[in-house]
C-alpha cells in the first residue's frame, strides 16, 4: 500500500500525521519495508515522558516521608484523569513482525510487574497503607522504565487533528519521504515544467 501522501509530512526528524492518515507499508519502529508486515489502525495519543518518575518520587516523599496524606493522591488522580481524557487521533499504519514481538514482550513485562506489585500489597507483612504506597511507587517507576526501554516512536503532541511523532526510525523517515515525494509527483498536473522535474 502506497498510502495517502497528503495525510503525513516530515520535517527534520519528526513525522506529522493527520487524523485518519494512511501511511505506506513502512514500519515506523524498525524502518523495515519487507518481510511479514501487519496493517493496524492505531490510536495515537501523547505519552507522558518523565511524569511517571516524578509521580513515583512525589508519592514516596510526600506520603512515605513527609506524611502528606492528601496532596500526592490528588496529583496522581489528576494525572490519570488527564491520561483518560487526553486528545487522540487514529491512523492506519504498518508494523513489522519484529516490532510486534517487541511490543508483546513489553506487554508481558507490564503484566508480570502488575502481578508482582499486587502480590506484594497482599502478602507483605507490614502496614497495609505502607504496602500500598510502596507498591504504587514501584508500579509508577516500572512504567517509567518500560517507556524508557521501549524503542518505539512517541506522540509528543496533537494540535488541530495533527499528531507530532518523534523517535521514528531514521530509515522509516527516509522511506516515507521518498514514497511521499513519488506519490505527490503523480498528482501534479502534466505540464512541460513538471515533466522535466
Amino acid at each position: 500500500m502506497k498510502g495517502d501522501p497528503k495525510s503525513y509530512r516530515i520535517q527534520g526528524d519528526q513525522l506529522y500525521v493527520t487524523s485518519g492518515a494512511v501511511l505506506p507499508d513502512v514500519c515506523l519502529e524498525t524502518g523495515m519495508i519487507e518481510g511479514e508486515m501487519t496493517r493496524i489502525r492505531q490510536l495515537l495519543r501523547p505519552t507522558p515522558g518523565r511524569a511517571y518518575l516524578y509521580l513515583a518520587f512525589g508519592l514516596f516523599l510526600g506520603v512515605g516521608v513527609l506524611k502528606l496524606l492528601f496532596v500526592p493522591w490528588v496529583l496522581i488522580a489528576g494525572f490519570y484523569f488527564h491520561l483518560f481524557f487526553r486528545r487522540s487521533i487514529e491512523a492506519n499504519l504498518c508494523r513489522s513482525q519484529k516490532a510486534r514481538t517487541r511490543q508483546k514482550g513489553l506487554e508481558i513485562a507490564r503484566g508480570v510487574i502488575g502481578i508482582g506489585v499486587l502480590a506484594f500489597i497482599v502478602f507483605a507483612t507490614f502496614d497495609l497503607f505502607d504496602r500500598f504506597v510502596f507498591g504504587l511507587t514501584i508500579s509508577l517507576l516500572s512504567q517509567f522504565l518500560l517507556r524508557w526501554l521501549d524503542p518505539s516512536f512517541r506522540v509528543v503532541g496533537i494540535k488541530a487533528g495533527v499528531a507530532t511523532l518523534s523517535g521514528v526510525h531514521p530509515e522509516a523517515l527516509m522511506h516515507l519521504k521518498r514514497w511521499r515525494r513519488a506519490q505527490l509527483s503523480k498528482l501534479l498536473p502534466k505540464t512541460p515544467e513538471n515533466m522535466e522535474q
